[in-house]
Protein backbone atom coordinates (compact mmCIF):
# COMPACT_ATOMS: atom_id res chain seq x y z
CA UNK A 1 0.00 0.00 0.00
CA UNK A 2 2.98 2.14 0.82
CA UNK A 3 4.59 1.83 -2.79
CA UNK A 4 2.46 1.99 -5.20
CA UNK A 5 -0.40 3.92 -4.05
CA UNK A 6 -0.58 7.69 -3.20
CA UNK A 7 -2.82 7.61 0.23
CA UNK A 8 -3.02 11.37 -0.12
CA UNK A 9 -5.17 11.44 -3.54
CA UNK A 10 -8.38 12.43 -3.49
CA UNK A 11 -9.13 10.87 -6.77
CA UNK A 12 -10.59 7.36 -7.33
CA UNK A 13 -11.36 6.95 -10.95
CA UNK A 14 -15.10 7.88 -12.16
CA UNK A 15 -16.53 5.42 -9.20
CA UNK A 16 -15.26 8.19 -6.44
CA UNK A 17 -16.47 11.20 -8.32
CA UNK A 18 -20.31 9.81 -8.88
CA UNK A 19 -19.67 9.09 -5.46
CA UNK A 20 -18.97 12.43 -4.57
CA UNK A 21 -21.65 13.10 -7.06
CA UNK A 22 -24.03 11.50 -5.03
CA UNK A 23 -23.22 13.30 -1.41
CA UNK A 24 -23.37 16.38 -2.89
CA UNK A 25 -26.84 16.08 -4.45
CA UNK A 26 -26.01 15.71 -7.90
CA UNK A 27 -27.36 11.77 -8.20
CA UNK A 28 -25.85 9.28 -9.69
CA UNK A 29 -23.44 11.42 -12.39
CA UNK A 30 -20.52 12.04 -13.51
CA UNK A 31 -21.25 15.34 -15.08
CA UNK A 32 -20.92 18.70 -13.40
CA UNK A 33 -23.37 21.96 -14.26
CA UNK A 34 -21.65 24.47 -16.02
CA UNK A 35 -22.48 27.00 -13.23
CA UNK A 36 -21.66 24.92 -10.44
CA UNK A 37 -25.24 24.41 -9.30
CA UNK A 38 -26.86 21.70 -7.08
CA UNK A 39 -30.14 22.53 -8.95
CA UNK A 40 -31.12 19.65 -11.38
CA UNK A 41 -31.63 21.98 -14.74
CA UNK A 42 -31.30 21.65 -18.37
CA UNK A 43 -28.04 22.36 -19.52
CA UNK A 44 -26.91 22.03 -23.08
CA UNK A 45 -23.45 21.49 -22.11
CA UNK A 46 -24.17 19.26 -19.04
CA UNK A 47 -23.55 15.58 -20.93
CA UNK A 48 -22.94 12.97 -18.66
CA UNK A 49 -19.82 10.82 -19.10
CA UNK A 50 -20.42 7.30 -21.15
CA UNK A 51 -18.74 6.19 -18.22
CA UNK A 52 -21.29 7.01 -15.63
CA UNK A 53 -23.30 4.33 -17.28
CA UNK A 54 -22.23 1.75 -15.41
CA UNK A 55 -23.45 -0.72 -12.61
CA UNK A 56 -23.74 1.04 -9.17
CA UNK A 57 -22.21 -1.77 -6.97
CA UNK A 58 -18.89 -0.25 -6.41
CA UNK A 59 -20.31 3.33 -6.08
CA UNK A 60 -22.61 2.17 -3.56
CA UNK A 61 -19.44 0.94 -2.02
CA UNK A 62 -17.14 4.01 -2.41
CA UNK A 63 -20.07 6.36 -1.05
CA UNK A 64 -19.82 5.86 2.21
CA UNK A 65 -16.22 6.76 2.21
CA UNK A 66 -16.46 9.70 1.05
CA UNK A 67 -18.32 10.76 4.28
CA UNK A 68 -14.72 10.66 5.79
CA UNK A 69 -12.87 13.60 5.69
CA UNK A 70 -9.18 12.63 6.21
CA UNK A 71 -8.51 11.52 2.72
CA UNK A 72 -5.55 9.35 4.07
CA UNK A 73 -7.52 7.40 6.88
CA UNK A 74 -10.66 6.85 3.87
CA UNK A 75 -8.22 5.42 1.38
CA UNK A 76 -6.59 3.33 3.94
CA UNK A 77 -9.86 1.51 4.83
CA UNK A 78 -10.99 1.23 1.26
CA UNK A 79 -7.79 -0.71 0.52
CA UNK A 80 -7.82 -2.67 3.64
CA UNK A 81 -11.15 -4.04 2.37
CA UNK A 82 -9.99 -4.55 -0.93
CA UNK A 83 -6.57 -6.47 0.29
CA UNK A 84 -9.10 -8.46 2.44
CA UNK A 85 -11.12 -9.32 -0.79
CA UNK A 86 -7.52 -10.47 -2.31
CA UNK A 87 -6.46 -12.03 0.53
CA UNK A 88 -10.02 -14.12 0.35
CA UNK A 89 -9.41 -15.03 -3.84
CA UNK A 90 -5.96 -16.15 -2.69
CA UNK A 91 -6.95 -18.79 -0.27
CA UNK A 92 -10.34 -20.05 -2.49
CA UNK A 93 -7.65 -20.81 -5.20
CA UNK A 94 -5.99 -22.78 -2.30
CA UNK A 95 -8.59 -24.28 -1.08
CA UNK A 96 -10.07 -25.20 -4.79
CA UNK A 97 -6.85 -26.35 -5.94
CA UNK A 98 -6.12 -28.60 -2.49
CA UNK A 99 -9.48 -30.06 -3.21
CA UNK A 100 -8.70 -31.37 -7.13
CA UNK A 101 -4.82 -31.84 -6.69
CA UNK A 102 -1.68 -31.97 -4.39
CA UNK A 103 -0.82 -30.19 -0.88
CA UNK A 104 1.78 -28.63 -3.48
CA UNK A 105 -0.29 -27.96 -6.56
CA UNK A 106 -1.92 -25.88 -4.18
CA UNK A 107 0.47 -24.01 -2.27
CA UNK A 108 1.83 -23.14 -5.89
CA UNK A 109 -1.71 -21.51 -7.24
CA UNK A 110 -1.82 -19.88 -4.34
CA UNK A 111 1.57 -17.98 -4.57
CA UNK A 112 0.84 -17.57 -8.23
CA UNK A 113 -2.61 -15.31 -7.30
CA UNK A 114 -0.14 -13.79 -4.13
CA UNK A 115 2.28 -12.34 -6.29
CA UNK A 116 0.53 -12.12 -9.78
CA UNK A 117 1.09 -8.45 -10.84
CA UNK A 118 -2.15 -8.18 -12.14
CA UNK A 119 -3.78 -8.84 -9.09
CA UNK A 120 -1.04 -6.79 -7.03
CA UNK A 121 -1.73 -3.99 -9.25
CA UNK A 122 -5.79 -4.86 -8.81
CA UNK A 123 -5.61 -4.77 -5.25
CA UNK A 124 -4.21 -1.05 -4.90
CA UNK A 125 -6.44 0.42 -7.57
CA UNK A 126 -10.28 1.61 -6.54
CA UNK A 127 -11.59 -0.52 -9.19
CA UNK A 128 -14.21 -3.70 -8.47
CA UNK A 129 -11.24 -5.97 -9.77
CA UNK A 130 -10.74 -7.45 -6.69
CA UNK A 131 -13.97 -7.73 -5.81
CA UNK A 132 -14.65 -9.16 -8.92
CA UNK A 133 -12.12 -12.09 -8.63
CA UNK A 134 -13.29 -12.96 -5.51
CA UNK A 135 -16.17 -13.61 -7.11
CA UNK A 136 -15.54 -15.20 -9.71
CA UNK A 137 -13.66 -17.69 -7.91
CA UNK A 138 -16.07 -18.32 -5.63
CA UNK A 139 -18.74 -18.93 -8.26
CA UNK A 140 -16.12 -21.72 -10.05
CA UNK A 141 -15.51 -23.24 -5.82
CA UNK A 142 -19.53 -23.27 -5.86
CA UNK A 143 -19.63 -25.20 -8.97
CA UNK A 144 -17.48 -27.73 -8.82
CA UNK A 145 -18.05 -28.08 -5.09
CA UNK A 146 -21.92 -28.87 -5.82
CA UNK A 147 -20.93 -31.55 -8.19
CA UNK A 148 -19.68 -33.55 -5.42
CA UNK A 149 -21.93 -32.02 -2.27
CA UNK A 150 -25.56 -31.77 -2.69
CA UNK A 151 -26.12 -28.67 -0.82
CA UNK A 152 -29.16 -26.58 -1.39
CA UNK A 153 -27.57 -23.36 -0.01
CA UNK A 154 -24.64 -23.54 -3.19
CA UNK A 155 -27.61 -22.79 -5.70
CA UNK A 156 -28.35 -19.63 -3.58
CA UNK A 157 -24.71 -18.50 -3.01
CA UNK A 158 -24.11 -19.08 -6.65
CA UNK A 159 -27.65 -16.79 -7.38
CA UNK A 160 -26.28 -13.61 -4.69
CA UNK A 161 -22.74 -13.60 -6.55
CA UNK A 162 -23.97 -13.80 -9.48
CA UNK A 163 -26.47 -10.88 -8.82
CA UNK A 164 -23.47 -8.74 -7.08
CA UNK A 165 -21.32 -9.26 -10.42
CA UNK A 166 -24.03 -7.17 -12.27
CA UNK A 167 -24.31 -4.94 -10.04
CA UNK A 168 -20.94 -4.70 -9.87
CA UNK A 169 -19.20 -4.91 -13.31
CA UNK A 170 -20.56 -5.04 -16.63
CA UNK A 171 -20.47 -7.74 -18.90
Amino acid sequence: MIVFVDLNSDYYWEFGEIAKNIIAGKGFSYFHFADGSLEFMYDANAAPMPSAYMPPGYVAFMTPFMLLKTVVARNILILCIQFVAASLTTFIVYKFTSGYFSEISATIAALIVAFYPEFIYASTRFTPTSFYHLAIISIIYLLYREQSDSHRYNYWAIAVILGLLSIFRPA
